[in-house]
């Protein structure tokens, strides 16, 4: 069952439900939570009242479009919940606590993840290079999968073609783990009959912080972000 602060991050951030009115991105988010505090108290406040509390015509009347979805976004989530796709806020049990340490406020206000959830607030080895890849770094990518796995640590990369898929492929067949963040869509990536077996086995998990029907561009960032050891092919 969602709290009403996860609800209402979800309804001011998600671009699941379009209606025309522009989501916050996460910087408007968490300045947005500064000045009026926990987003769950948000729904039901007049405009008069949120103007009140400091912010900008124009802003309210944004807020207060965002938050309307609740009837759209329901059946959205509703939809990803029952393709196993899990939708996760920093007010969620689930969301990576090291985001929080790492990045503060400029953390995702929103994560979609399938699979082995606990492994998102783990350390592990972080691998993103090239499509096109050398033989050399193609051997490179691969022993760093199976290092990983040897240590007992997940693999974090992007789940594309070239050195992220040779490394992550690796640390499998070494009976690792894996941390993924596509570079296309998750949607796409979970079609993938690999992936989807890995997610049935609790080998991975696969997440993004964009809309799961979305190209997803933040690979490096999260391999940067969640692992103690980063390497670049």
């Amino acid at each position: 069952m969602r709290n009403d602060d996860s609800l209402a991050t979800i309804l001011l951030v998600s671009r699941m439900a379009r209606d025309g009115v522009a989501p916050l991105n996460a910087s408007q988010f968490w300045r947005l939570v500064d000045q009026v505090g926990d987003p769950g108290g948000l729904p039901g406040r007049s405009e008069d009242d949120l103007i009140g509390s400091g912010l900008a015509e124009d802003v309210v009347a944004r807020v207060v479009g965002l938050l309307s979805r609740g009837v759209a976004m329901a059946f959205e989530l509703d939809r990803l919940d029952q393709s196993g796709i899990a939708t996760l806020t920093p007010f969620d049990e689930g969301y990576p606590r090291r985001l929080h340490a790492r990045l503060g406020s400029k953390r995702p206000a929103i994560l979609h993840a399938a699979g082995a959830l606990e492994f998102l607030d783990q350390s592990g080895v972080g691998v993103v290079g090239s499509r096109n890849v050398s033989k050399e770094g193609a051997e490179v990518a691969k022993a760093l999968g199976r290092q990983a796995a040897s240590l007992g640590l997940p693999l974090i990369s992007g789940a594309a073609r070239g050195v992220d898929q040779l490394a992550m492929s690796a640390a499998f067949q070494a009976g690792g783990t894996v941390v993924g963040v596509p570079a296309h869509s998750l949607v796409r990536t979970l079609r993938s009959p690999g992936v989807r077996q890995a997610v049935q086995d609790g080998r991975t998990v696969m997440c993004s912080p964009y809309a799961p029907d979305s190209p997803s561009r933040s690979a490096r960032r999260w391999a940067a972000t969640s692992s103690s050891t980063r390497c670049r092919t």
